[in-house]
């Protein structure tokens, strides 16, 4: 007589409680802490990305009037740009990964 395989004893485990009248459970496999900190991310990078966008066309429009004229300004330019679509992304990222997370722990509230 050959030993089934290892995922053939479960599948054979559970058909055999089903016929014997045992009701399926559903078992929750995420640990609720896990939640916010997977939405708070996917928040973060989301928002991030999009903060950094509205920034950088923000103080594109707010400076079209005035490109640099020399190597130097546009150099100060760009640095000021890079700082403000950085500055930007994380104010973005921070609304939305607080966001994501509320929304997220009042549904799981509601639900449970």
């Amino acid at each position: 007589m050959t030993t089934p395989a290892p995922g053939l004893v479960h599948s054979l485990d559970a058909r055999a409680r089903l016929e014997a009248g045992e009701t399926i459970k559903g078992e929750r496999r995420v640990s609720p802490l896990v939640l916010p900190v997977v939405c708070g991310s996917v928040g973060m990078a989301l928002g991030f990305y999009r903060g950094g966008r509205m920034a950088s066309l923000r103080f594109l429009a707010e400076n079209a009037h005035r490109a640099p004229k020399t190597i130097k300004g546009w150099y100060l330019y760009n640095k000021t740009k890079n700082y403000r679509i950085m500055f930007g992304g994380l104010k973005g990222g921070a609304m939305d990964a607080v966001g994501q997370t509320n929304h997220l722990l009042s549904i799981y509230l509601f639900i449970y």
